[in-house]
Formats: structure tokens, C-alpha cells, sequence
């Protein structure tokens, strides 16, 4: 097993802007340690972030990236099956903490592969005795977007997912959405172009790979840089509804509005929380494959593991199933005659939370999510539809591991994709406003991923999810009579979901 050294500094809470340096630490002194590459990002970095351990870079951390078969397959395993999943990468931190892991798409078989190019992937990134996992959707890069050049500082500008102090590439947001935060050193400092993205950063108008921030100290964290879930996380509220019969006028509402709720700063902390496991035998069984040669570390940094076929020991296997479960997939706040349609076409996405429970805790905490789509099956179009939210459903697995007993729920297909409708009480909106008159209506059909509030709830455990639409699904909103319109002010109004109307 290799050893690891930490840093003998520590980031200081006071350190001021313009003194900021990088820290270094001094390499392993054991010559026989085995260490993983490490890159930099580059073209094909599919995962990159940094690790600590309360506040002190990890040096030599490892990182493992496996890949869980696409399409129906998760859900026609038998109970008690194993899941068939597949070594993509691997990596080790640098001196300041930071990792990057390369997979060339032409590597991947296509098994692992949906018809959309993306991948399911669990991430173990560990220390000499304990680790932490994630679940991600890797998804192909749609905007190019260069990716180095001039650093900044983690400081008043740029506050999110990063310590005070240290370096980060800012890339700006498309049309005046949230910028990007990346947490890690290009390679050689040259500026790259990456080929994978996630679903919130598409959204955003640009690509850039999944960003973690970790740390396996006492307090131990895990969390996704740009997908702060304070920022979408909301509890709705009301009564159950049915869209509105053409001819029909919507029935009055019989509760006062009121605005929905966001989390509490102290749940949205919550959600960055994560249990740590003992180190697993993965990380030695690739040690082995290394010192065999059958992985290479110009495999590791090409972005090639997937050629050499390999299953790591400690797999999951399927305990047990969850399926039709509803989740809130859009709410529609609209006033008087502004009737919404809601149309679900093949392609739209939508991303749900994932829960993670370390071996022998009874505590689930966040443990990523996974990026799912509406089928040509599944295709549906409700009209006239008031102040209500759209109830869709999703199948979901319990997974254990089998090495650690380590479990998780998981997220595997979309079901129903418009099941009912509940009533939607009204958020507050305070974006810029714009008038629509008589038979007039406003239409969105290019925006993706659009962060919507929704939940999970199974077996116990409450998270939270995300829900959004491509260019190939629709929302319209039908003006009958002269109305004003605001949007979402994060958003604006022809990005946000969230819509109000009141009569002029």
C-alpha cells in the first residue's frame, strides 16, 4: 500500500490577497512508493478537484474512477446481482493537493455509453487509511471553452469552493449565468479545451469537467464546486391540482400564496458532509496491476485504463429496488390567464441526487447525482396547466458494496415523466419584468438543465434534485389576456422555470 505525506503548512484563515503563494510540500521519501500520475487537466480530464485533511493538502491521495453501464441494464439486474462496472481511470494529488483523471472517450466501450455520449461514474478518492466516494454524470462537452491563463485568487471576488488564498480559474458563464470555478492547474499552465462537461456547467453555457472539493479530516467534506445546493434546493407546498380543461377557467386558489422556502444555510452545509470508509482493496489491486504492468501510468495519463478491461474487487451489488418513486420535476407559477404547457419530449434531462451510508452508520449523506433522460416512450405534452408543480416519477436501486458494506441509492431510469400535479403556491420574484399581451405567449426552447427545484425521498432519506429541459422539449406559457411576466432574478426571464403573470 503507498504511503502519503501531508503538508507541513497550513492554509491560513488570514491570509491576505496579494501575499497569497501555492503551497509545496516536500515528495515522498520512500523510493519504493507506487504513485499514480498526475497531469493537470487537460483535453480528456473527466474529474479533477483537490484534497485535504482538515485544511492541509494531501499529497499522493488516490483517486479511482469506475463506470456503471448505460441504458436499461441497471434496471434488469436480479436482486443480489453484481453491478458490471469497469476501471476508467485513475490518478494521485500533487504537492498542493490537486488531482486530475484522463478518460479518451474512444477508450470506452460502448456498453458504458449512452446514446447521448455520456457516462455514469462512481469516484473513490482516498488517503493512506480512509476514503469517500461521488457519483457523477460525465457528459460531452458542448461549448468549447478554454481553460487556463491567468489565475485568480480565492478571495472577494471568487469565494465559492475554494480556500482563501488559492489559485482558481474563473470561467465566465454564458449570457450572464454564474461563472465556473476551476479548482486545478492546467498542465504546463497551457490553456486546454476539455471534451467532458457535467450537466450544471452545459447549463451554464460552457464545459468544464466535474469539480470536487474534499476533505477527510474530522470534519470530513465532499462537495461539487458549481453546484452549490442552497442555490436550487426548495421545499414546495399546496394542494393537488389537475391541469385546466380547454374552455375552462382555473378553479380559485383555496390557500393564501406564499413562497416556497429555501433550505436553511445549516441543511445546504449538511449536503457538503460525507461519512469516510476504510481504504478499500481497490486501490491494491490497482497497485498490483501497476507493479504487473498490465496498467501503466502512460495508460493512467492518456486517458487508456478502460483498454485493459479491469473490475475492481470491491463492486456493488443490488439489494433492492425502489421503483416509481415521485419527484418533482418543474414548478409553474403563474397568475389570472397565463396558462403553462408543459411538453416532454425525448432527450430532456433531468438530474437527480444520489445517497451514500458508510459501513455500519444509519446516517445517509449526499453522495453526487446522476444525469437521466426522458425516451422516445416516454414522450408527452400536458396543456393549460396553472400554479401547479409537475409530479414525474424515477426507478431507483440500493446498492451494497461488496468488499465494505458500504450502500448506496441510486438513481437508474426515469419512469412516468408527468404522473399528476400538485398545487404550487407562489415563489417571491424579484427579476427584471416584461409585458405580454392578449394572445401573445413566451416560449423556452433553448435552455438546459435548468435548475428546478424537486426532491428525493426513499427509504428514509430526504435529498435533493435537479430537473431541467434541452432544446428538444418546451415550455410555453399561453397569454389570454394582458399580462406582465418576471423572472427568476439568478436566471432571467428566458432561462428561468419560474414564471409569474399578473394581469396589467
Amino acid at each position: 500500500m503507498a504511503k502519503y505525506r501531508l503538508a507541513r503548512t497550513r492554509f491560513l484563515a488570514a491570509l491576505a490577497l496579494s501575499a497569497a503563494t501555492v503551497l509545496t510540500i516536500a515528495p515522498p521519501s520512500n523510493s519504493a512508493t507506487i504513485d499514480y500520475p498526475y497531469s493537470g487537466l487537460v483535453e480528456k480530464t473527466i474529474v479533477s478537484g483537490v484534497v485535504a485533511r482538515n485544511g492541509t493538502p494531501v499529497y499522493g491521495a488516490d483517486v479511482l474512477v469506475v463506470a456503471f453501464p448505460a441504458g436499461d441494464v441497471l434496471d434488469t439486474l436480479p436482486i443480489n446481482a453484481e453491478v458490471p462496472s469497469l476501471l476508467v481511470g485513475a490518478a494521485s494529488s500533487n504537492s498542493v493537493g490537486r488531482f486530475s483523471v484522463n478518460v479518451d472517450p474512444a477508450s470506452l466501450p460502448s456498453q458504458y455509453v449512452d446514446a447521448r455520449g455520456r457516462v455514469q461514474l462512481e469516484i473513490t478518492i482516498a488517503d493512506d487509511t480512509r476514503e469517500v466516494r461521488w457519483n457523477t454524470t460525465a457528459v460531452p462537452a458542448q461549448y468549447p471553452t478554454p481553460i487556463g491563463g491567468q489565475e485568480e485568487r480565492c478571495g472577494p471576488d471568487v469565494t465559492y469552493g475554494c480556500e482563501l488564498g488559492e489559485p482558481v480559474y474563473v470561467v465566465p458563464g454564458a449570457a450572464g449565468a454564474s461563472p465556473i470555478n476551476i479548482v486545478v492547474g492546467t498542465a504546463g499552465g497551457v490553456a486546454v479545451t476539455p471534451r467532458w462537461s457535467t450537466a450544471k456547467t452545459e447549463g451554464l453555457g460552457a464545459s468544464a469537467p466535474q469539480q470536487l472539493v474534499v476533505d477527510l479530516g474530522d470534519q470530513p467534506k465532499l462537495y461539487d464546486v458549481n453546484d452549490n445546493p442552497s442555490t436550487w434546493m426548495t421545499a414546495p407546498a399546496g394542494e393537488e391540482v389537475q391541469p385546466v380543461p380547454d374552455g375552462e377557467q382555473p378553479p380559485p386558489a383555496t390557500t393564501q400564496p406564499g413562497p416556497a422556502q429555501p433550505i436553511s444555510a445549516a441543511a445546504a452545509a449538511a449536503l457538503r458532509t460525507s461519512e469516510t470508509a476504510p481504504r478499500t482493496q481497490d486501490f491494491s489491486f490497482v497497485d498490483q496491476a501497476v507493479q504487473a504492468g498490465t496498467i501503466t501510468a502512460a495508460q493512467m495519463s492518456a486517458g487508456l485504463v478502460p483498454a485493459a478491461a479491469k473490475k475492481v474487487p470491491c463492486g456493488w451489488k443490488t439489494m433492492e429496488r425502489f421503483p416509481g418513486r415521485e419527484e418533482q420535476y418543474m414548478g409553474f407559477h403563474n397568475w389570472l390567464e397565463a396558462k403553462g404547457t408543459l411538453n416532454q419530449k425525448s432527450g430532456a434531462d433531468h438530474t437527480l441526487g444520489a445517497a451514500g451510508k458508510a459501513p455500519g452508520s444509519s446516517k445517509w449523506t449526499a453522495s453526487g447525482n446522476a444525469t437521466l433522460s426522458v425516451s422516445s416512450a416516454q414522450e408527452d405534452v400536458i396543456t393549460r396547466i396553472v400554479d401547479a408543480w409537475a409530479i414525474g416519477t424515477v426507478n431507483y436501486a440500493r446498492w451494497e458494496n461488496t468488499c465494505s458494506r458500504a450502500q448506496l441509492i441510486k438513481p437508474t431510469s426515469l419512469g412516468d415523466p408527468i404522473k399528476k400535479f400538485v398545487r404550487a403556491n407562489h415563489p417571491v420574484l424579484s427579476g427584471a419584468c416584461i409585458e405580454r399581451y392578449n394572445g401573445s405567449q413566451l416560449t423556452m426552447t433553448q435552455s438546459k438543465n435548468m435548475t428546478i427545484s424537486a426532491g428525493v425521498e426513499v427509504a428514509g432519506i430526504s435529498l435533493s434534485s435537479q430537473s431541467g429541459y434541452t432544446n428538444e422539449s418546451k415550455l410555453t406559457l399561453d397569454f389570454k389576456a394582458g399580462t406582465k411576466v418576471c423572472g427568476s432574478s439568478s436566471s432571467g426571464v428566458n432561462r428561468s422555470a419560474r414564471i409569474e403573470a399578473h394581469k396589467l
